[in-house]
C-alpha cells in the first residue's frame, strides 16, 4: 500500500505542476488554474497508480513473488560446494538473465558484477554476487538484484527474477 501512494504521489504532484506552469501557454485565461491543475494532477495519478500498479501486481504473483516486495532484492544461502567451483557456476548463471553481461569479477574477493540492459519491465539491474568461503567445501553466498535507476518504483518483478534465476542455476548445478 504505501509503494502506492508513493507512486500516486510521485506522479499527481508532477503532472500536476506541469499543468499548471503550461497551461496559460494554451489559455489565455489564469482563472482556476490551480485547481485545473490539481484536478489534472488528481486524475492522473490515479489512472497511472491503477494502470501500472495493476501491471506490477499481475507479473509479481504470476512470478511468485510478494506483492509487498519493493525493487531491491537480496538472498543469502550456503552451499556444500568448493568456493572455485561456486565462482564458476555463478558466472555461468548469468548466461540465464536475458541481456546481462559480467562488467567486473574480481575471484579473490570473491565478487562477480553484472549489468543487465533495458527490457520492457525495466532500465535495466545491477546484479552483485558475493562469495564466501566457509570451508573447502562449505561456500556462502549472497546475491542481490537492484534497478539502475534509484528512482525505480516499480520493477513488475524484474529484480526477483533476476536473484532466482542465478540461485536456482547454481543450486540446480550443484545437485
Amino acid at each position: 500500500m504505501k509503494n502506492y501512494v508513493k507512486f500516486f504521489f510521485f506522479t499527481s504532484v508532477p503532472f500536476g505542476l506541469f499543468v499548471i506552469m503550461f497551461s496559460d501557454f494554451f489559455t489565455r485565461s489564469n482563472e482556476g488554474i490551480i485547481v485545473k491543475g490539481l484536478l489534472a494532477g488528481l486524475m492522473f495519478g490515479c489512472g497511472m497508480t491503477l494502470v501500472l500498479g495493476s501491471m506490477d501486481l499481475f507479473f509479481r504473483k504470476k512470478i511468485g513473488s510478494n506483492v509487498n516486495d519493493g525493487v531491491k532484492h537480496q538472498i543469502h544461502f550456503s552451499i556444500t560446494l568448493p568456493y572455485d567451483k561456486v565462482f564458476e557456476l555463478s558466472k555461468q548463471s548469468i548466461t540465464q538473465i536475458r541481456k546481462a553481461k559480467i562488467t567486473r569479477e574480481d575471484y579473490t574477493k570473491g565478487t562477480i558484477h553484472v549489468k543487465t540492459g533495458i527490457t520492457l519491465k525495466s532500465w535495466g539491474e545491477k546484479i552483485f554476487i558475493h562469495l564466501e568461503k566457509i570451508n573447502e567445501n562449505q561456500t556462502k553466498v549472497r546475491i542481490q538484484s537492484v534497478p539502475i535507476m534509484s528512482t525505480t518504483l516499480k520493477d513488475y518483478g524484474k529484480n526477483f527474477e533476476n536473484f532466482r534465476e542465478v540461485k536456482n542455476y547454481i543450486k540446480y548445478q550443484a545437485s
